[in-house]
């Protein structure tokens, strides 16, 4: 996400605990939500939450009057909206080819990098998914269908 909005243009504050690869990324401001308070933030056109819940909630506090809540994880609380004088929408990405295909060009174009966080044989299935319940894959995880791929970890 960070990339692609920069890639529009963007200035990008991000909250994460990995802030010098969001930086490399392109983020503006990368801020360790561990370390600081996100929510003193102020007047940001729009947030992405990846996250819901309280942090949702949190995020109200970082936005400017009209501007957007956008979640990847529910439809935003009406209530919450008003109160806060904000639109929102829940976003649901269903790729099309011509998405992919727009992404693949990027790729290419050394225009977007792709953080691998470790790969894994389909025989594997159950330990990809435990590493992608641990909170500490950073990157994409991926299951090979090769029969000969030997589990590699990147991070």
């Amino acid at each position: 996400a960070i990339q692609l909005a920069k890639l529009r243009g963007a200035e990008v504050y991000t909250t994460t605990t990995h802030t010098d690869l969001a930086t490399r990324l392109g983020a503006d401001y990368a801020i360790d939500y561990t370390q600081q308070d996100f929510t003193l933030l102020q007047g940001m056109d729009m947030v992405i939450d990846a996250v819901g819940g309280e942090t949702l909630k949190q995020s109200y506090l970082t936005l400017k009057k009209g501007g957007q809540m956008i979640s990847i994880i529910s439809t935003p609380e009406q209530s919450d909206l008003d109160q806060y004088g904000v639109t929102g929408a829940f976003c649901f990405v269903e790729p099309s080819a011509e998405q992919l295909t727009h992404l693949a060009e990027l790729i290419e174009a050394d225009k977007l990098e792709i953080i691998i966080d470790s790969v894994h044989p389909l025989t594997a299935t159950a330990l990809a998914h435990e590493r992608s319940q641990t909170d500490r894959a950073v990157g994409k995880i991926i299951l090979a269908i090769h029969a000969d791929t030997q589990p590699k970890a990147y991070t």
